[in-house]
């Protein structure tokens, strides 16, 4: 009975050591909004970017629809309609930096999401 008990305790740890877990991997994109002192809502011209940490020569994502999605935000009137969005994609709000100028001014909002690792191109190649 102990030999049994013992061998199905091996067999147990064996089978889960060989388990390996989705590692996680936190990435961070940032959004601006610039607005001018009188005018809160997003003009034509769009007053909301978003800065993904993405170029065409170094992407971050396997899957390039991360990207669109996050463009997109670009692309709502206000500020609240982008936020929601980008939250029901996963994305998390961080932080909120204003910035003052003498004319416009700028709300930068860092917003993060976690990802398998095999979803993230490695940054040290």
């Amino acid at each position: 009975m102990k030999t049994i008990l013992s061998y199905v305790l091996l067999m147990s740890l064996l089978v889960c050591s060989s388990i390996t877990f989705a590692q996680k991997v936190k990435r961070h994109c940032e959004l601006y909004y610039q607005y001018h002192l009188h005018f809160a809502r997003i003009g034509p011209d769009g007053n909301i970017h978003i800065d993904a940490g993405v170029s065409d020569t170094t992407p971050i994502f396997q899957d390039s629809t991360v990207v669109k999605q996050l463009k997109k935000a670009e692309t709502f009137k206000t500020l609240s309609a982008a936020l929601d969005y980008l939250s029901e994609l996963g994305w998390n709000q961080e932080s909120i930096v204003p910035v003052h100028g003498s004319k416009e001014q700028e709300v930068r909002i860092l917003l993060s999401k976690s990802f398998d690792q095999s979803e993230i191109v490695s940054l040290l190649h």
